[in-house]
């Protein structure tokens, strides 16, 4: 029977399409296997590499991209390489041939005259026909061919599916394992190993931790399970540097990391011992939030209403206010962030609840009772407080008392009725006078009661309502007041101000007074004497003085003796540095003869101001105490005494006698004025023992004539009986 192409393709064609798919399949199951175990070996390496050393990012990128590199190769060589390949019953037909080797090239020739046609020119259809026809029944001779191993496809197989169960058990046995593996050796994102130890952190929200910045950061990580032996912290700070810090270890389970001042928000995580390398938790972000305080802050200061005065509005962050006792203060304050409450506080006591003007703005009224550090209790939405707040140092000042000052100028210890006294009033205030008066009082004896129990007021003179200031001098004749031989007087000024008499109430509960001010001057008593008394008591002061003033024309005559000496020294051949020497000493004495000088003229103005007050200076006593005393002293002082000492000093560098004979001029017209002055002294105070001797000569004749009236008194009693005087009736 002749064989028909139909034949052939059934027999043969068909066979060989089938035997291509099948082996196709078997490539794509034995390279699935094959890529299934690398995958699975390169995974397990993965994991162990970073399970054990705990790779950073950069490793683990790196190791994911060689394990990628690896799969991809493997994908091709044993996949996609082997599917990409076209093969054609041709290729199929060589394969059998090179499994059957007694076919000898027939099967793949009838198979090639089968899919394309023959060429009549150069083929022989009986020929093809017989080729045709010898390799079917070649083929169908025999079974057909195993073109694969089977042991090493099923071993393949077995390899693939092992792999396979190997990946779902440990999925299966260690899921977190394989999900901590899938985030960070496949997504390459941070993420902690599972681990028998586990921390936690107080204080820790949403792997956040709020920490104030500048404050000492301390955290407390507390171990659970396996605990390490130790603990440390890996620091990232913002500008990508990294550090480690030991943490202590405190009890069996806790860890202590004490960072110092947080300065700005960083990352850090935890590294636990581990053998090989240390085991890290995952990042935590550590955000540094500035506490709330006052930015900025201006103080108001407005006065009582007493004073008069206009508010104060100091600079803007001046933290040191005077205030006056009773000034209301106003402290407007802007924060650096929203707050939630504010209180002003002083001494730990809440003063004033502030009142909000907006987020980030508040101020507070209050009236100081005492002075110290005021402040802000500050705190925000997070709970964060004010440390450290700003304080405003308040010192509270009173209202002084008005100063008042009282001077007599011309008047002594002693006066007599007719006295005219010069008052010398001053008064001052910080902020205004509100009166200014004159005290007088008579009192008449230390052990008994005043005739004026209460003082008599006089308002100053020129006085006006709210001075700051007045001085003014007045005449002010004793006779008004009424005073008469024996009494004292005593003189005062007395000055207010507008502070009112209050009572306050102290935060704790105290009260405390303020008074009106009201300030007395240091007060004069004053003796009133006789003219005679007077007189005498001036008398007596002035021969102390003169013969103080003696003393010093002494101390002149001894130097004018010293400076002749000296120049006849000169003279015989002292040399013009112990001249000068010598003259240097003489003139620094006659020079300090003006201090001395000085003090006794201020006696003798005393004493002649006295006579005037007490109106007992009379022509007589001007010219004698004035021009004969005073105005003498004080040409010596001002005029003759320098220009001695002038001359002095022009021989100190070359020694001339005629310079030198000047000098003797000078101290010879000094002790001559000094003469006079001294003549006048004795001839006034001569004068006064006269007066004075004048004065006892008629009090001795008045004590007579009393004593004599006295005896005569008697004798007529005990001539005529009691009741019976000398002196004549009275009609």
């Amino acid at each position: 029977m002749a064989m028909t192409d139909s034949t052939f393709k059934r027999d043969i064609l068909a066979p060989l399409a089938g035997l291509g798919r099948k082996l196709r399949s078997r490539l794509i199951v034995a390279g699935l296997a094959r890529c299934a175990a690398v995958i699975v070996v390169l995974i397990a390496l993965q994991l162990t590499l970073d399970l054990v050393l705990v790779l950073g990012k950069g490793p683990r990128a790196a190791l994911l991209l060689f394990v990628v590199t690896t799969v991809v190769y493997h994908l091709w060589q044993y996949m996609l390489r082997p599917l990409a390949i076209q093969m054609t019953l041709e290729d199929i037909a060589a394969l059998v041939e090179r499994a059957r080797p007694d076919l000898r090239d027939q099967l793949l020739t009838a198979v090639s005259f089968m899919r394309n046609a023959p060429n009549p020119d150069r083929d022989s259809p009986a020929m093809v026909r017989a080729v045709i026809e010898s390799a079917h029944r070649a083929y169908q001779s025999a079974p057909a061919p195993r073109l694969f191993d089977v042991p090493r496809h099923r071993r393949f197989v077995a390899l693939g599916l092992t792999s396979v169960a190997i990946a779902a058990s440990a999925g299966l046995i260690s899921p977190d394992y394989i999900a901590a593996y899938l985030v960070r050796d496949l997504l390459l994102q941070d993420a902690a190993w599972p681990s028998r130890t586990r921390i936690t952190i107080d204080g820790l929200v949403k792997n956040r931790i709020a920490w104030p910045l500048g404050d000492d950061l301390t955290l407390v990580a507390n171990a659970e399970g396996d605990i390490p032996d130790s603990l440390r912290a890996e620091v990232e700070l913002p500008d990508g540097k990294t550090f480690l810090r030991d943490m202590s270890q405190r009890g069996r389970d806790q860890f202590l990391l004490e960072y110092g001042p947080l300065t700005a928000s960083m990352k850090l995580r935890f590294l636990i011992a581990k053998f090989g390398v240390d085991e890290s938790t995952t990042w935590y972000d550590v955000l540094a939030l500035q506490r709330p305080t006052v930015a900025e802050m201006t103080v108001t200061v407005t006065p009582p209403s007493y004073a008069d005065q206009p508010a104060t509005k100091y600079p803007a962050n001046q933290t040191s206010i005077d205030s006056l006792h009773g000034s209301t203060l106003r402290i407007d304050a802007v924060m650096n962030k929203p707050i939630a409450s504010a209180a002003l506080h002083h001494a730990d006591s809440v003063i004033a609840d502030a009142v909000r003007d907006s987020a980030q703005s508040i101020h507070a009224e209050f009236i100081p009772h005492s002075a110290g550090s005021y402040y802000f209790n500050l705190t925000d939405d997070g709970g964060l407080t004010d440390l450290h707040p700003v304080t405003i140092a308040v010192r509270l000042q009173t209202d002084s008392p008005p100063k008042v000052r009282l001077a007599l100028p011309g008047a002594g210890d002693m006066i007599t009725p007719m006295a005219v006294l010069d008052v010398a009033a001053e008064c001052e205030d910080n902020l205004a006078l509100q009166s200014a008066d004159l005290l007088s009082r008579i009192l008449t004896d230390a052990n008994s009661p005043t005739s004026q129990p209460d003082d008599v007021r006089e308002k100053l003179p020129r006085f006006e309502p709210r001075m700051t200031r007045y001085a003014e001098t007045l005449s002010w004749p004793l006779s008004a007041l009424g005073a008469k031989v024996g009494d004292q007087v005593r003189l005062a000024i007395r000055a207010s101000d507008y502070q009112p008499a209050v009572t306050t109430t102290r935060p704790a509960g105290s009260t405390a007074s303020l008074l009106a001010n009201t300030t007395d001057s240091g007060a004069f008593t004053l003796r009133v004497v006789t003219p005679e008394e007077l007189l005498a008591e001036l008398g007596r002061r002035e021969s102390e003085w003169r013969r103080e003033f003696e003393q010093i024309l002494k101390s002149q005559e001894q130097l004018k003796k010293r400076i002749e000496d000296l120049h006849d020294r000169a003279a015989g051949g002292l040399t013009q540095a112990e001249v000068a020497s010598a003259l240097t000493r003489e003139q620094s004495a006659q020079r300090g003869q003006i201090s001395r000088l000085k003090t006794v003229r201020r006696q003798f103005e005393q004493i002649f101001a006295e006579l005037k007050v007490n109106q007992l200076a009379d022509t007589t006593v001007r010219r004698r105490l004035e021009n004969g005393v005073i105005d003498p002293i004080t040409n010596l002082v001002n005029i003759d005494i320098p220009a001695a000492a002038d001359a002095m000093e022009r021989l100190h560098g070359v020694f001339d006698r005629a310079a030198a004979q000047d000098v003797e001029n000078h101290q010879t017209r000094l002790i001559q004025q000094m003469n006079a002055i001294l003549a006048n002294m004795l001839k006034w105070e001569g004068y006064n023992e006269a007066v004075g001797m004048l004065r006892d000569v008629i009090r001795l004749q008045t004590d007579v004539n009393r004593q004599t009236q006295s005896r005569l008194e008697q004798q007529a009693e005990n001539l005529f009986g009691p009741g019976t005087t000398s002196r004549p009736e009275k009609e």
